[in-house]
């Protein structure tokens, strides 16, 4: 303890006063001039409409950054930095998500995916410029559907052939045996060159043939051949 002499507009007084406690008091105080505190530090509104917190001085020569995490100048776990010769930007090595409480909305990348997920409908995406633009579900109905015509003439003629020769590769669940080839379903074939036929070996129902198109098409009708010597 120490005394301490308080002069005031009375008679002089001497009052003992704990210089540790002080010095604690002073040390618990956050420097303006740079500091590091070790609890929580809330600031209250009271009646101001805003708070601010942050730099109005930045220029060309220095920049803000708020860091959550580890720093170093060449990387940092997550910081989000401004400076006015360039965008604000966010870094942080395991990417960005955004939540609204607690379901997840968007994700800006990983450390293992580059990608952009978004977990919910993007609304109000406005009409591509360039090439590498997205482009709304409208606007791909409204300009691929004026291109997309129904076409009711054949676009697979006629098939000799598993692996014809015209570049359709045909396929099926099964052959009966080598006489009863997937290609004779082609219904312009059955028609118009004999009485071959397709059937499955041994299985009478889910069944299938495939024929694979030389380019990406939209299908709209099909027909295929039934068996001839059937009686149903």
């Amino acid at each position: 303890m120490a005394n301490i002499n308080i002069s005031g507009t009375g008679d002089e007084t001497t009052t003992a006063v704990d210089v540790s406690a002080i010095n604690k008091r002073i040390d618990s105080k956050v420097d303006k001039n740079g500091d590091e505190m070790s609890e929580d530090l809330l600031l209250k509104a009271v009646e101001n409409d805003l708070r601010l917190l942050g730099c109005n001085d930045l220029n060309n020569q220095v920049g803000f950054c708020l860091l959550l995490g580890s720093f170093s100048e060449s990387n940092s776990v997550r910081r989000t930095r401004c400076e006015t010769t360039t965008n604000w930007i966010l870094t942080s090595e395991n990417g960005v998500s955004f939540q609204v409480k607690g379901n997840g909305y968007l994700r800006v990348g990983s450390d293992v995916d580059p990608r952009i997920i978004a977990y919910k409908p993007i609304k109000l995406v406005m009409g591509p410029v360039e090439d590498n633009d997205a482009a709304s579900k409208g606007y791909v109905d409204t300009k691929v559907g004026d291109k997309t015509k129904k076409n009711v003439s054949g676009l697979i003629l006629h098939l000799t052939a598993n692996m014809d020769k015209t570049g359709y590769t045909v396929s099926a669940s099964s052959e009966h045996n080598p006489s009863y080839h997937a290609y004779n379903a082609d219904y312009n074939y059955a028609v118009s060159l004999g009485d071959d036929e397709w059937t499955t070996f041994r299985v009478s129902n889910n069944f299938w043939f495939k024929v694979k198109c030389l380019q990406r098409v939209r299908v709209w009708r099909f027909v295929a051949a039934g068996r001839k010597k059937s009686k149903t």
